[in-house]
């Protein structure tokens, strides 16, 4: 049921420690945006309570109870439930007692009682302390896999008392046969998404929701080619949407700058005649209209651009400045594109 050698030998090495009875109580599974950990993760809980052969099947009741997320006694905890702010101060002492609850509780129908923490690092102090103290004191057959990018993103008392397993990121061939054999994706939607898994577009492994969000994807690219092609007033509209977005999901307004990225950076391997490396395929027959548009060294021009923008974000630079100017400059319609890249027309 595994696509990724890595995952495989990874799974394998858990089952056999499963066999002899070396399951540790906690782990902490690491690895870069799209290593599968979450699937990783939801494959750990499904070993430990499997009732067929060659655990995880993912055929028996525990196993597909799990994988629907219905499964009673594994939980999988909500990372929206870890807003700090104070309108959701009651739900974040009631997650973390309810973890304490449930805990203390034998499992109803499995060996095991698991708690998938998806998100791990948008835990609240409040939520880490909690889990500390169970993770010092730990009950019998309950099971906690954390999910995180980096053991920075956590409290360190909390990582150091989880066994890490660390992924590597799937290739493109792997994704490819992931989201085929997993997912029931087509193999030309399938190509194209494991294209955006490497520039960093995370998928869940189910069909509908994924063909959702790829053709939400494919319309925020055409969006951007949009924006380029627009007019001053409209860039500056649609950057101060992006700014108002901001406050209430940076992470959105982040997922949308990295997609300028990926457009510019298509544009470039069209123009240098390296279409296969093009990371939105779909969007091909529009990029080869746009790259004649523009020289070499003004796409590069572009994309040095919403990098820098990227890192001023990352160093809490004002949003209200980053990112008009990122607009403004990397979508540049009235410039002619010479050898030292975008310069405006008088």
């Amino acid at each position: 049921m595994w696509s990724s050698v890595d995952q495989q030998t990874k799974i394998n090495s858990f089952v056999n420690g499963l066999h002899v009875g070396k399951v540790h109580h906690a782990y902490l599974v690491l690895g870069p945006q799209n290593s599968g950990k979450g699937f990783f993760a939801i494959k750990m809980a499904q070993a430990v309570n499997c009732t067929g052969t060659n655990a995880p099947c993912g055929t028996c009741v525990p196993c597909s109870k799990i994988w629907l997320g219905t499964h009673p006694d594994v939980e999988m905890i909500d990372s929206h439930s870890f807003n700090e702010s104070t309108a959701n101060a009651k739900i974040l002492k009631d997650v973390a007692r309810e973890i304490r609850s449930k805990a203390n509780l034998r499992p109803y129908e499995a060996k095991y009682r698991v708690f998938l923490i998806g998100e791990a690092k948008k835990m609240t102090l409040h939520t880490a302390n909690a889990l500390l103290k169970l993770l010092e004191e730990p009950e019998p057959n309950v099971l906690y896999i954390l999910v995180a990018s980096s053991e920075q993103d956590l409290l360190p008392t909390v990582a150091s008392r989880c066994q890490k397993i660390r992924l590597n990121k799937m290739s493109v061939t792997d994704t490819v046969e992931f989201l085929i054999q997993e997912a029931g994706v087509d193999i030309s939607d399938a190509t194209e998404m494991a294209q955006l898994a490497q520039a960093g577009i995370e998928w869940e492994g189910d069909r509908e929701n994924d063909r959702t969000n790829l053709l939400q994807i494919r319309a925020r690219f055409a969006n951007i080619s949009s924006v380029i092609e627009s007019s001053l007033k409209s860039q500056l509209k649609y950057a101060d949407q992006l700014v108002s977005k901001w406050s209430e999901n940076d992470e959105a307004v982040r997922d949308e700058i990295q997609l300028w990225l990926n457009w510019w950076r298509d544009l470039l391997m069209v123009k240098i005649g390296m279409p296969s490396l093009v990371i939105c395929s779909s969007q091909i027959d529009e990029l080869d209209r746009n790259a004649d548009k523009y020289e070499v060294s003004g796409i590069k021009s572009a994309i040095a651009v919403i990098q820098e923008t990227i890192d001023c974000l990352d160093h809490n630079v004002n949003p209200k400045l980053a990112i008009p100017y990122m607009v403004l400059h990397a979508g540049l319609k009235n410039v002619t594109h010479g050898a030292n890249g975008f310069a405006f027309k008088h």
